[in-house]
């Protein structure tokens, strides 16, 4: 049998809830404002984007998904280690924990962090008792915040591919390059890396994407004055304005940013390949 036929379940799957509501929400962003939306040409939402205000959200967004991913990756890269050198028993365990913010409700997890970095949470005392925060101020609804949650949530997504890969090295290569008087920087940078390349490539992908599109994280930790896309698309469709085509439009742009995301970090992972 062709395999065209056997696929064809599937495209059909994908076409209907995921390319149609693409489309829809493509031509909702050509719609005119109204109550809510009023199905009539106009690029108003478009021209909307051009707006300071939205480029300094959009900026804001890109910065805070970079500093996620990156800070994943340096929290990542070790605690993947320690997994993978750990006994299995041990690494599974570890793993587990790892894991294990998955299965609570992402409210939850946020809620926490916002108790932890109040001014009366043991974290908020912490920091104040290092003189870490300004004189009655708090670390909760602040960039730092927001970031520190975002890493925290998406820290899973970068050490599971990251082990997934250190566990198909050989270790003996590792073993080799030290009996022959290699420095633990040039392991590191010349026989790690390269090997687990296609796991920090795929984790990248994994945070990157989620850190653009989030908005219940920002918005509970960062406040309102330091917005990401996520939460001005919210805003934009269940706020009491009511700006649908804005909304829709701004959906547009972080699908494509998420897209362009994934292609830098594929070139990334084939040039560190070759």
């Amino acid at each position: 049998m062709k395999p065209r036929p056997l696929l064809a379940p599937a495209l059909s799957w994908l076409a209907l809830w995921f390319a149609a509501p693409l489309l829809m929400t493509v031509a909702a962003s050509f719609a005119q404002r109204g109550q809510p939306i009023v199905w009539s040409f106009s690029s108003d939402a478009w021209r909307s984007l051009l707006d300071p205000g939205v480029l300094k959200v959009l900026t804001r967004t890109l910065i805070m998904a970079a500093l996620t991913t990156l800070g994943t990756l340096a929290a990542g890269l070790p605690t993947a280690w320690l997994i993978n050198r750990s006994s299995p028993r041990t690494g599974r365990t570890l793993l587990a924990l790892v894991m294990l913010p998955l299965a609570a409700n992402s409210l939850v997890l946020v809620y926490s962090w916002m108790s932890l970095l109040a001014r009366d949470g043991l974290a908020g005392r912490t920091l104040a008792a290092l003189h870490l925060v300004p004189e009655g101020g708090q670390w909760l609804y602040s960039p730092a915040a927001s970031l520190l949650g975002m890493i925290y949530y998406f820290l899973p997504f970068m050490v599971w591919p990251v082990v997934s890969a250190l566990a198909r090295t050989d270790p003996r290569l590792i073993e080799a390059a030290a009996d022959l008087g290699a420095p633990p920087r040039a392991i590191l940078r010349h026989i790690i890396l390269p090997l687990v390349s296609p796991g920090i490539a795929a984790g990248a992908i994994l945070v990157f994407i989620q850190a653009v599109g989030t908005f219940i994280i920002p918005d509970l930790l960062g406040g309102s004055k330091n917005l990401l896309a996520g939460t001005l698309i919210s805003q934009r469709f269940v706020g009491q304005n009511h700006d649908w085509p804005g909304g829709a439009a701004l959906s547009i742009v972080v699908i494509l940013l998420m897209l362009a995301g994934l292609a830098l970090s594929l070139r990334l992972d084939r040039h560190s390949r070759a």
